[in-house]
């Protein structure tokens, strides 16, 4: 059992971290110290912890205890920190602020981006956890870096959930001013553009660019969608393959073929990608969760790693995303229709679905209905609006005729205002049918009566 310590346990990091390890089956939290909730219930400050624990904030640091401790200061805080405690060499530390994330010679804190550097991680004592942002947009450009793709600038523009601004609340993070909001801030200057730098420079050593990037700020709480432009002369095929054998290993990163979106990845630890070409543009737009994967998520992979558990343990979490349904269309009716072989079959299906759709209208004078009927018949069958492609051959010589059929009915008995009597023998050949009569007298009306 990995024995752990918490240190800045108030914040949103450090809530996600306790209700992670908390489900771990390798991990026990020792401590979780606050100095400004000592004494508290962790659930009087993380409500989403009721009914998973009894553990209190402490204001003391029994390292001594402790196999790791994780840092989930404010940034610029973990140095100060060191400066004024003193922790064994055998304590492990995984810091989730930005203070060790860039390279010194008197820095042994391992970049924390499992993706890049997973070997590094598992020998390592200390580590720096990459930041939200970082993470998302270094993974989506790493695997055109190794093949030396990164030319030129890279445009990046990328939104965050007010999460990342952290738990202390601010002008910014007001609810009033955040929902239906939006804006960018720190344009050309985020402090996590020298990170992605140094990762990109890590595999493609000759990368001189730029990375152009605007953050914004979104109105919903957690959760990072990043989109990077930049100019490729590789074709798809080439760039889609990049990516799959890049993340081949990687139990958390996936590219996928088709457009992402970020509910897909709220509440995991997972990161999707996603590549499209636009003549010489090249569209990369990737997602994470920035409490997870962009936070407090990957700190516990990091720790899996540096421990030899299982990289994935304790971190197979569902997304909140559901799935997408759509209702049929005529398209995909006609998909059905052609797996049946018999071309007679379909076609008498075609008029059972249209005799169900309009058969109403015989209770009615026709011209009660006859502008608007004209239209939708007119706007059916018209060449203008039928599918041009391939697969919507079955439409034309399917449904069509039987609309045509339909609509010159319909039209016929537009143009008198008796009532409507409408000829079934005409929709349906094989079959004897009894025209409608009405009379403006009480007699009932004579339904149509029909033999097999």
């Amino acid at each position: 059992m990995i024995r752990i310590g918490i240190i800045g346990g108030a914040g949103y990091t450090a809530g996600e971290l306790c209700r992670l390890l908390l489900n771990h089956p390798e991990a026990e939290i020792v401590f979780v110290n606050s100095e400004s909730n000592a004494g508290n219930l962790l659930t009087d400050v993380h409500e989403g912890l009721y009914g998973e624990t009894d553990l209190r904030f402490t204001d003391k640091l029994p390292f001594e205890d402790v196999d790791v401790v994780f840092f989930c200061f404010g940034h610029g805080k973990s140095t100060q920190f060191l400066s004024e405690h003193y922790i064994p060499a055998d304590i492990r530390i995984i810091d989730l602020a930005q203070d060790f994330r860039l390279a010194a010679e008197d820095n042994d804190y391992v970049y924390g981006l499992p993706e890049l550097n997973r070997n590094l991680i598992c020998g390592a004592q200390h580590i720096a956890n990459p930041g939200c942002f970082a993470t998302c947009i270094q993974l989506g450009l790493l695997p055109l870096a190794e093949a030396g793709l990164l030319q030129g600038d890279v445009s990046v523009n990328a939104i965050t959930g007010s999460t990342g601004a952290g738990v202390k609340p601010s002008a910014t993070t007001h609810f009033s001013w955040r929902t239906g909001n939006m804006s960018i801030y720190k344009p050309f200057a985020h402090q996590h553009v020298p990170e992605i730098k140094q990762s990109l420079r890590q595999l493609q050593p000759n990368f001189t660019g730029e990375i152009d990037f605007i953050p914004y700020r979104g109105d919903f709480p957690r959760g990072i969608f990043a989109t990077e432009v930049l100019t490729c002369d590789a074709p798809i095929e080439e760039i889609e393959t990049l990516f799959t054998d890049f993340y081949s290993e990687a139990p958390f990163t996936h590219y996928v073929t088709r457009s992402i979106d970020m509910k897909q990845v709220i509440n995991t630890n997972k990161c999707l990608i996603h590549a499209e070409k636009h003549g010489n543009k090249l569209l990369i737009t990737a997602c994470i969760d920035n409490l997870l994967k962009g936070a407090s998520g990957q700190a516990l992979q990091n720790m899996n790693l540096m421990f030899g558990l299982e990289e994935t343990t304790g971190l197979r979490l569902k997304p909140v995303a559901f799935r997408r349904t759509s209702l049929p269309s005529l398209l995909s009716i006609s998909h059905l229709l052609s797996t049946f072989s018999s071309a007679v079959f379909r076609h008498r299906l075609c008029h059972f679905f249209l005799y169900i759709l309009f058969s109403p209208l015989k209770l009615f004078k026709a011209k009660d209905v006859a502008f608007g009927m004209r239209k939708v018949m007119n706007t059916l069958t018209s060449t203008a609006v039928m599918p041009s492609s391939a697969s919507a051959t079955l439409i034309r010589h399917t449904w069509k005729p039987s609309l045509v059929k339909w609509r010159n009915l319909v039209s016929t008995q537009t143009l008198s205002s008796t009532p409507c009597k409408k000829n079934w023998g005409d929709v349906f050949p094989k079959q004897q049918a009894i025209p409608i009569s009405r009379s403006s007298s009480s007699t009932p009306v004579q339904k149509p009566m029909r033999t097999r």
